[in-house]
């Protein structure tokens, strides 16, 4: 779908949150609530269920779910594992057994040299990756682990080849039962940078958040479920002058100026790691069934 430039997010609650303030959220199509499960984590359900709702939103139909915490900014390596296992935990539905048992395909999306579109491809080098070692010792692996790849394709003006082409080939040719596709978000509030965490059940769009028009990955296109993880990395300028001046914004002129460029933390690298750990051990410890943290660590190192 297009960015709405009213509200240019790409997080459901944070669209819904502003439509509502503006008195233009839908009444019907649109189910919200709060589970109050994990400590130190607020986490918040969106679920998206008619086309005008959609239509309105910008989102697709679906389940949208928010992580949020201000021990992420904060640095809290105790409450990490804990975010890692609420979104694990809250992701369960998303990824039957049999599609986990077939196999997932872990893609990190983005641009690995630019440090604010560098978090999909990050998590790809913290994800446990599986598959090869399952096809060639089956017998002398943990049971509890399932088939695992993951790939960081880059960008169309790094390689010359659309995300959606590579992965479609890559569908067809490993067959996965599923795919966990991540990447850098963007968001309307600068509070919400590297604190928020967005699962989705919709598939994804690579570089909608910065208005590339690509082809979705999701399961029409795909033939599989898709699973989307993002987390905001910039905001738009235009947006932190809207909310410096409080509506007042300046002249058409001026704004045309800053209308499409993004702003992110000059702290972003380090931010970027911390997200990514945590969202890469989320995915670790939602694959592989009966696996722990430390083990996951374990593995890696």
């Amino acid at each position: 779908m297009p960015i709405n430039k009213n509200f240019r997010t790409d997080l459901a609650m944070e669209a819904n949150e502003y439509l509502a303030s503006q008195n233009k959220s839908p009444t019907d199509g649109i189910i919200t609530k709060r589970i109050d499960s994990c400590e130190g984590v607020e986490t918040d359900v969106v679920e998206v269920t008619s086309n005008e709702a959609a239509e309105i939103l910008g989102k697709q139909i679906g389940t949208y779910i928010t992580f949020s915490s201000n021990a992420i900014t904060n640095r809290d390596p105790e409450i990490f594992e804990n975010i890692s296992q609420c979104m694990a935990d809250a992701m369960v539905d998303m990824l039957s057994d049999a599609d986990k048992k077939k196999g997932v395909l872990v893609v990190g999306l983005g641009n690995r040299y630019m440090t604010a579109d560098s978090l999909g491809p990050k998590v790809v080098e913290k994800t446990m990756v599986t598959r090869h070692i399952l096809s060639i010792m089956p017998d002398k692996v943990d049971d509890r682990l399932r088939p695992v790849s993951a790939l960081a394709p880059g960008v169309m003006g790094v390689t010359g080849i659309e995300t959606s082409e590579v992965i479609e080939s890559l569908v067809g040719k490993i067959n996965p039962g599923a795919i966990i596709a991540v990447d850098a978000l963007a968001s309307m509030s600068t509070e919400r940078i590297c604190s928020t965490i967005q699962v989705a059940d919709t598939g994804i769009s690579p570089g909608a958040g910065v208005g590339n028009k690509t082809k979705s990955l999701n399961k029409e296109t795909l033939g599989i479920p898709v699973i989307a993880i993002g987390s905001p990395t910039v905001v738009y300028a235009s947006t932190i002058v809207k909310e410096m001046t409080k509506g007042n914004i300046l002249d058409s002129s001026k704004m045309n100026i800053i209308e499409d460029m993004i702003v992110t933390p000059r702290e972003i690298d380090v931010a970027i790691d911390d997200i990514a750990g945590i969202i890469s051990m989320a995915l670790n410890l939602l694959i592989h069934k009966g696996i722990n943290a430390e083990e996951v660590n374990s593995y890696l190192n």
